[in-house]
């Protein structure tokens, strides 16, 4: 939805600069042109058309934006693993619970009696990565065991080699007492 609303900033923002209204880029300065909008002497009645129609979906946008935010936070909270996750500096409730591996997302539904009879037989590898508004990345793979549905491990760092992540996972292998 991040990427359909700066679409339609961005055409909002052309549209107003062929009228020689410049705005900065960023959702921040849409109330000035909102305000331009609504000036007969600035713009045409069908642009102004245009415009609001433009300006109608980017407030529907945002709405649904912030009922998905209202429940992903519920989640959240709702969730052990994700409210020890947003204890670390930087992990908000949407990175938190896109860690938390959900029920029944990771089973299949012909090897779920297979999976039943044999812990730790199939693991699952998954990295997440994210972005601090400073523009750093972070990066945490998870692995986590398909029958129990635990994260046996995660890793969180700006960088993270594959040498480190194989070194982790041996790591878990060898604590679980088998080799690769």
């Amino acid at each position: 939805m991040t990427a359909v609303t700066t679409q339609m900033i961005n055409a909002l923002r052309g549209h107003m600069t062929e009228y020689g209204w410049i705005a900065p880029q960023g959702p921040s300065h849409m109330a000035r042109l909102a305000e331009l909008i609504e000036d007969p002497l600035a713009v045409s009645e069908p642009v102004r058309a245009i415009c609001r129609l433009l300006l109608d979906n980017l407030a529907m946008l945002d709405r649904q934006i912030a009922v998905l935010d209202k429940e992903t936070a519920r989640r959240a909270r709702e969730d052990e693993v994700a409210r020890r996750l947003m204890t670390i500096p930087g992990i908000e409730p949407i990175t938190a619970t896109a860690i938390t591996p959900q029920q029944g997302s990771i089973f299949h539904a012909d090897s779920q009696t297979t999976m039943r009879s044999a812990p730790n037989r199939r693991w699952s590898l998954n990295v997440l990565s994210d972005a601090f508004a400073c523009r750093r990345r972070l990066r945490m793979p998870s692995e986590v065991d398909d029958l129990k549905r635990k994260c046996l491990a995660l890793v969180a760092d700006m960088s993270l080699s594959g040498v480190r992540v194989v070194r982790k996972l041996d790591g878990l292998l060898a604590a679980d007492g088998r080799e690769r």
